[in-house]
């Protein structure tokens, strides 16, 4: 047992809830003495044990008892019967805002906090500045948290809590909160934490970052646990369960019209680009507009899997150059690159690009990939012949933000996975011999 950090055995919770058609006054003068309350069970028999370093979600719909089992494990609550045994000291970012004082200000806020976990103000102060980079609150640090938006609730938070350092870490939807950027910051302290032998629970509806940060998963269901296992083969079950677990090719999608001229006009740019470019430049280049559109040459935000879409990048280039090369990067919530590609893969040696005049590069592609949150990037530069995957970037774009949606509740997928494969499939009749 000396590797286990959690171990959970039978826990159950119990709620008195009133009856709504309950009579104080005639419970009062009644010979039955019956109860005022109905029993709710949001726990019942649950039980788990989680190792050292390791990373465990938890899964289930609303309602499913997740936010009750945690307040146990953090120490909220206390369950109606079993055990809990947490080796550690735990940190949990629960709602937003828990354990802040909404009158103080952020500042403020950290030491009060720290303090109440038992930290001494010498080692609140070593851990300070580290807490108010990350958060990149800036001088909202000095105001009331109570003028804290949600997403800079969980910038506090999540910075206070991961840089307190300890061994178990309670994590309920907060990365789904914040922006995309924020995400990919906290997925790279969590693995970094993780590495360094924190334990850590996480809960989320997204089951991309709970496959790609956990080891393994519980999924509860009215209070249940319907099991306890590897990442993947539960996150399959909680789909079947759902029944959302698609196995049809995907839906085919229109071609692309061909792009007008016009379409990269200033003035439309202004109106479709996810980015004011107009400060990014080099020596080289400025950088006018970057951005993408959906398979009718407009910006759409709800962007669904299989979706066809258009990036593009349009720059004025300073000097002649030879030979330049455009590529697009795209990485997930965890900072992870799940593409780069373009012309150079594309066996394109690239365009001679004029002095003083502007280019758009554009990448059609269909996102045959698992819903979330991406950013994607430019590439600008030269490729050399002679050296396979290298070259001199001479421009790289700020990330900008990418949501992939898919309704599973009303819906069927077109996949289940990371990716959607183009397939096709068939049936072959087996024929014995006599």
């Amino acid at each position: 047992m000396d590797n286990i950090a959690i171990n959970v055995q039978d826990i159950s919770k119990c709620f008195k809830i009133l009856k709504k058609d309950w009579n104080i006054f005639s419970h009062l003068f009644s010979l039955k003495k019956n109860s005022p309350f109905n029993d709710f069970w949001a726990l019942n028999n649950v039980s788990f044990s989680i190792k050292k370093g390791e990373c465990f979600g938890i899964i289930g719909r609303n309602g499913s008892g997740k936010s009750t089992l945690l307040k146990i494990l953090s120490g909220v609550l206390t369950q109606t019967s079993g055990s809990v045994h947490i080796d550690g000291k735990v940190a949990s970012i629960l709602e937003l805002g828990s354990g802040f004082n909404p009158e103080m200000t952020g500042k403020e806020n950290i030491y009060f906090y720290a303090t109440l976990l038992g930290f001494s103000k010498e080692q609140i102060n070593k851990v300070y500045d580290e807490v108010l980079e990350f958060s990149d609150l800036g001088e909202h640090i000095f105001k009331p948290i109570k003028t804290y938006s949600s997403g800079m609730h969980v910038r506090l938070a999540f910075a206070l809590q991961t840089y307190l350092t300890p061994d178990v870490l309670i994590i309920d939807e907060a990365l789904s909160v914040g922006d995309i950027f924020f995400s990919q910051k906290c997925s790279r302290k969590i693995f970094e934490m993780r590495n360094k032998g924190t334990t850590i629970i996480f809960v989320s509806h997204d089951m991309a970052t709970v496959r790609n940060l956990c080891n393994r998963a519980l999924y509860l269901k009215n209070g249940q646990a319907v099991m306890v296992g590897d990442v993947n083969d539960v996150i399959i079950e909680y789909f079947k369960e759902g029944g959302v677990v698609g196995a049809g090719p995907i839906n085919e999608v229109n071609e692309v019209d061909e792009i007008k001229k016009e379409l990269f006009s200033e003035s439309l740019f202004v109106r479709n680009s996810l980015l004011n470019a107009n400060s990014v430049e080099t020596e080289l280049y400025s950088l006018v507009a970057v951005g993408y559109l959906d398979k009718k040459g407009i910006f759409n935000p709800k962007i669904k899997i299989g979706d066809k879409i258009i990036f593009f990048i349009t720059l004025m280039c300073k000097v002649p150059n030879d030979d330049v090369c455009f590529s697009l990067m795209l990485r997930n919530s965890h900072d992870q690159i799940i593409f780069c590609g373009g012309s150079y893969n594309k066996d394109d040696k690239g365009i001679n690009i004029g002095e003083n005049k502007n280019y758009t590069f554009k990448i059609e592609a269909d996102l045959s990939i698992e819903c979330g949150k991406y950013t994607f990037e430019f590439i600008v530069g030269n490729a050399f012949n002679n050296m396979f995957n290298r070259g001199v970037v001479k421009l790289s774009t700020p990330r900008i933000p990418l949501d992939v949606n898919w309704d599973y509740e009303t819906e069927k997928a077109p996949f289940y996975g990371m990716i959607g494969l183009n397939y096709d499939t068939s049936y072959l009749e087996l024929i014995k011999n006599n």
